[in-house]
């Protein structure tokens, strides 16, 4: 499973039937993205891990040109009908966009030929245990501070703002807006 999260062929071909289902649709002129995203958080409290949740998803989207007018669509729903959808949804948002002389896309040769390696993935997911003994070990670190710590950075605090009571602090917490 782990190596077809980092296959980005279906990413790009779901880019190019975007481009293509616009162009169908009467687009002078598209371009796509197609995302892939994952995530996997740990909530622990108290010592205990209360929730271990993993998501992943694919995020599409498109810009149409019609003429100087544009329009940027996205969704999730990568069906065919979903593309073609878009396509059309987007056309008709550049119908009603005003002309801007600004809008189209770079000429070719102005674009980036030689595109380096960035290495801006990291191919290691970290499994539920590791991230689960990573949360646990920060939050009992967290719990270490210790009570006279505690007491230390609310007297710093107290003598910062010239207040001498808890009182005065919430006055101040509720005139500025902090919550």
């Amino acid at each position: 499973m782990v190596a077809s999260l980092f296959d980005q062929s279906a990413l790009v071909t779901m880019a190019q039937r975007l481009v293509t289902s616009a162009a169908r649709a009467g687009a002078d002129a598209a371009d796509a993205i197609a995302i892939r995203s994952v995530s996997l958080s740990v909530e622990v409290r108290e010592g205990v891990v209360e929730e271990s949740e993993r998501a992943e998803g694919d995020d599409i989207g498109l810009r149409v040109f019609l003429g100087r007018r544009q329009a940027v669509v996205s969704t999730n729903d990568v069906s065919d009908a979903g593309v073609a959808a878009l396509a059309e949804r987007a056309l008709a948002m550049a119908r009603a966009a005003p002309e801007d002389r600004f809008a189209g896309l770079a000429d070719r040769e102005r674009l980036a030929q030689d595109i380096p390696d960035l290495d801006l993935v990291d191919h290691e997911l970290p499994g539920v245990e590791r991230l689960e003994a990573l949360a646990l070990t920060a939050e009992a670190a967290a719990l270490e501070v210790s009570v006279r710590t505690a007491e230390s950075h609310h007297a710093n605090l107290m003598a910062k703002l010239g207040v001498n009571s808890l009182a005065d602090l919430v006055r101040i917490a509720l005139r500025d807006n902090i919550t």
